[in-house]
């Protein structure tokens, strides 16, 4: 790697400046002292690192522009919006947090089918009970009592078994709309928009453009197509 002087960088910024170019940190700034610029509109990244070139733009005597954070936006189509709606789950907390937030509300979705397999064992261990206490209280209840607990517990088992085979199909479920999910949120793990041109969508549904046009123009933004 070559090192240059003060005085040849000069030299070959008279001689041929296209030789230069500035760096990430320089860009803005240089930016603005060729274009005098009023505001910047900016992605999350380089908010992050132009909102900390104040004291470059000063060295240079430059009056550092407004910075305006761009709309940072997800498009959510008609599939995708159902499998929100059914688990209630916000498209941010989704690209937010991905799997989590979504098992986090599958587990809502799930706590009622949870319970009354709960209820289902506390029955089993009611007639467990109701044999201990006829024990203790007649003895000529025991035997009537544990044919019951027996009949019970053969229900209940062919009931398990149908509450498993339940579950497993909802599991499947689950596995499937959290890969839809993935597939149109978070494409191989990055925001929609770095993967998915918005041309693409216009070219699926009529009215993408006039939604897009109707956006607001900081923050972020979920646009519900079809």
């Amino acid at each position: 790697m070559r090192r240059y002087t003060a005085k040849e960088l000069w030299e070959i910024a008279r001689a041929d400046p296209s030789r230069l170019t500035p760096a990430a940190g320089l860009r803005p700034v240089f930016q603005d002292l060729v274009l005098p610029t009023a505001g910047f509109v900016v992605g999350p990244n380089e908010l992050r690192y132009v909102a900390e070139l104040s004291g470059v733009y000063a060295r240079y005597g430059l009056a550092m522009p407004a910075l305006f954070l761009r709309a940072f936006g997800v498009v959510v189509e008609p599939p995708v919006r159902r499998i929100l709606e059914k688990y209630r789950l916000d498209p941010w907390a989704f690209v937010d947090e991905g799997e989590a937030a979504f098992l986090r509300a599958a587990e809502a979705w799930l706590a009622p089918f949870r319970a009354f397999r709960d209820r289902v064992e506390g029955l089993l261990q009611e007639a467990s009970r109701l044999v201990e206490e006829a024990e203790a209280l007649e003895p000529n209840l025991v035997r009537p009592l544990r044919r019951f607990r027996a009949r019970v517990r053969g229900e209940a088992e062919r009931l398990r078994r149908k509450l498993l085979a339940a579950q497993a199909a909802r599991d499947e479920v689950l596995a499937r709309h959290l890969g839809r999910l993935k597939v149109h949120l978070l494409p191989f793990g990055l925001p929609q928009e770095r993967v998915y041109p918005y041309a693409m969508y216009a070219l699926r549904h009529g009215e993408a453009l006039r939604r897009l046009a109707e956006a607001p123009w900081e923050g972020r933004v979920a646009l519900y197509l079809g």
